[in-house]
Parts: structure tokens; C-alpha cells; sequence
């Protein structure tokens, strides 16, 4: 038996849903590889899609209603409602006798992104509560594949789980369509137009955590009281921790944090990435290469990630060849 964990259509998937060629995606780094040199008009339909994507979000149900109601937004926000309502009741089926607890957790991970600390704050729950109290909760949603929870790590080192902080965390939402769908319709026309008044920062945070999380990466940040904080750290196939960023606004090259982190030599970072709406180019500081790609593209950098094996497998994908002949007589 093989178990397969099952994930809402990441953005290339939803790409192909629209018929977007792969072509065209490969050589916008959506697909294999890097980002290569592609039209302004090209990288605007792309951002477009991107933008709808995070008001859709990857739920089958809700990319076919986009297709069959001939790309009636209002009738998508109806089945993602039902997807939210449905969600809460299945947790007061399932999670015994702690129902109430986590489906407030639930509730309030909208809330809890859409402040400038995304870091979950326990007291939102009950006062003076601690993490012990609520970790199975906070377990069963992340289990269930309902939320997606990012761990913070004290050292950007190889080996990252060394240093995690199971306590502090941010939580994501499993779907950005299904997060969208619990604010205000405004926000959604907002994130449609590309509104320069408002900040997107949670929900394209969110997208990012969407997408690592359908490779398989495992969810981390740093957060220093010195250094500041990172919005994702990941670790590659060549063994090297890699800072990632995610930009909302045009002051995209403004990062002091990331800058911390590269110009730390007791770290060994060698490059970083910035997402952002931004065309891809490349860049140094402090001496490491910083790439500034566009957020769409995230899912062609996931491929020289490193997947948590533990957790996920994809067995269509060729593995890394582990021979070991037996001893000759």
C-alpha cells in the first residue's frame, strides 16, 4: 500500500486548469527550472493569474465552479463559505471532546495573519495560556492537513529541526482561497486590482507556505531579537540552508533581516531569494547572491528544495540511487 497525501492544486496545476502552456510556464520558472527571459506582457498575464489564484485558491471544487459558471467569482466564494462551514463541522465530529478548542483556533488563524507579528499568540485563545495546554489542538488541526504550521529555528543552520521552537509558530491557512473567503469581499477585490494601498503580506505569506508545503518542505522561520526576522528557511538538496522572503509591496530590496542573516559568516549562507510581483533579476549582498523572483515561480524553486521524506513521498519522481551490493565469496 502506498499513501499519497493529498493537497489543494498548487498554482502550476491551477495554470494548467486555464490552459496556460507549459512553454510558457517552464520559461517563467513555474514549471522545471529557473526563471528565464520572458515579456513584460507574459510576467503581467502571470501575476494576473496569481492574483485570481489567491482569491480561488487550489480546491477542486472551487477552480471547477471558476470554469462551469463561465468565471463568476460570487458563485466561487459560495462554495469556499461551504468549504469553511463544512470544515468547522467536521471538527466538531472528529476532534472528541476538544471540538470547541480547536475549532477556535480555526476561527482565529484569519485574524492572526492579518497582524504585522504573525507568530500565533496563545493569549487570542485564553489568558495567560500556554502552549502545552493546546498542543494536541493545535496537532489535530496540522494533521488533518487543515492548517499548516511553520516552526521558528534559533540557528539558520543545515539540520534545521537542531533548533526548532515547537511553541512558536505561525499558522497558516491549508488553501489561500478558503482564507480569502473569511474576509471581507473588498480585500478579495483588492487582491484582484493590486491595490498599492494595502498590505498583502499574510495572504502572499500564506501562498508561499501553500506551496512548500505541497513539495513537501517542511515549514520554518527565524525570528531574532537582534538579527529580526525571515519568512521562511528552508534547506536545499546540496545540504545548504536557503533564507526566503516574501515581499507585498514596490520597497521589495529593502530587507535588513535577510541582510543579517547573509552577512552572519557563522551561518555559512551563501544565497537567498526574494518573492515578490517583481520581474526575476539577480543581485549582491553583503557578498551572497539574492535572487528576486516573482511569487509565481515559487513552485519551480521547490524542486531543488528538500523534501521531508518522512511525511511526503512523491513516487512518480525518480529518488536518488542508494545501490549497495552484498559482500562476494
Amino acid at each position: 500500500m502506498t499513501i499519497l497525501h493529498m493537497y489543494p492544486l498548487t498554482f502550476e496545476e491551477f495554470c494548467w486548469a486555464q490552459n496556460v502552456p507549459q512553454t510558457v510556464l517552464d520559461s517563467a520558472g513555474v514549471g522545471n527550472g529557473g526563471p528565464g527571459a520572458i515579456s513584460d506582457e507574459v510576467h503581467g498575464k502571470l501575476i494576473d493569474l496569481f492574483r485570481l489564484y489567491l482569491v480561488i485558491g487550489g480546491m477542486p471544487e472551487a477552480v471547477q465552479t471558476y470554469l462551469d459558471s463561465s468565471h463568476d467569482l460570487s458563485a466561487v466564494r459560495e462554495v469556499l463559505n461551504d468549504l469553511v462551514r463544512l470544515y468547522r463541522e467536521d471538527i466538531a465530529k472528529y476532534a472528541n471532546g476538544r471540538s470547541l478548542q480547536v475549532k477556535a483556533i480555526y476561527d482565529e488563524i484569519p485574524q492572526q495573519l492579518a497582524k504585522e507579528n504573525k507568530r500565533f499568540q496563545l493569549n487570542s485563545l485564553r489568558k495567560q495560556a500556554r502552549y502545552e495546554r493546546f498542543a494536541n489542538d493545535f496537532a489535530w488541526l496540522v494533521g488533518a492537513k487543515t492548517a499548516l504550521k511553520a516552526v521558528n529555528v534559533t540557528e539558520p543552520k543545515f539540520m534545521l529541526a537542531r533548533t526548532e521552537e515547537p511553541s512558536r509558530f505561525k499558522l497558516y491557512a491549508h488553501d489561500c482561497g478558503m482564507l480569502m473567503s473569511c474576509y471581507p469581499i473588498e480585500v478579495a477585490a483588492d487582491v484582484l486590482a493590486g491595490a498599492k494601498s494595502v498590505n498583502f503580506g499574510a495572504v502572499y505569506e500564506n501562498f508561499v507556505a501553500q506551496e512548500l508545503a505541497a513539495a513537501g518542505v517542511k515549514l520554518r522561520y527565524y525570528h531574532n531579537n537582534r538579527r529580526g526576522e525571515v519568512d521562511f528557511v528552508v534547506e536545499t538538496n546540496e545540504a545548504q540552508v536557503l533564507p526566503i522572503e516574501v515581499k507585498s509591496g514596490k520597497d521589495y530590496k529593502i530587507h535588513s533581516a535577510l541582510n543579517n542573516l547573509l552577512s552572519a559568516d557563522e551561518f555559512g549562507i551563501s544565497e537567498a531569494v526574494v518573492l515578490s510581483e517583481f520581474a526575476a533579476r539577480e543581485e549582491k549582498k553583503c557578498g551572497k547572491v539574492v535572487s528576486y523572483l516573482p511569487l509565481y515561480s515559487i513552485s519551480g524553486l521547490t524542486k531543488r528544495l528538500n523534501a521531508d521524506v518522512g511525511a511526503f513521498e512523491r513516487p512518480s519522481e525518480a529518488r536518488t540511487s542508494l545501490r549497495v551490493d552484498p559482500p562476494t565469496w
